[in-house]
């Protein structure tokens, strides 16, 4: 799970595939059965692109998701 800031909010996702050449694939962490609806091509869900640029951008960073749900996140770094 990673979370980025996105409309000025920050947003939780699941990392779905890593590719070296197109980045990282993510869904949101509440959706369900992403990588069929994905293929779907009447449903309107696509996954959440991002490059190595607009993921720095973004402030990416891993959070920690218990078993009852409470999110662990560390903040974005202060550089």
């Amino acid at each position: 799970m990673v979370a980025i800031e996105r409309e000025n909010k920050t947003k939780i996702y699941f990392v779905q595939k890593l590719d070296r050449a197109n980045g990282l694939f993510l869904a949101p962490h509440k959706d369900a059965n992403c990588d069929a609806r994905h293929r779907d091509k009447t449903d309107p869900f696509k996954f959440l692109q991002m490059g190595s640029g607009t993921l720095v951008k973004s402030k990416i960073r891993r959070v920690v998701v218990d078993e009852i749900g409470r999110i662990r996140d560390p903040g974005p770094l202060k550089i």
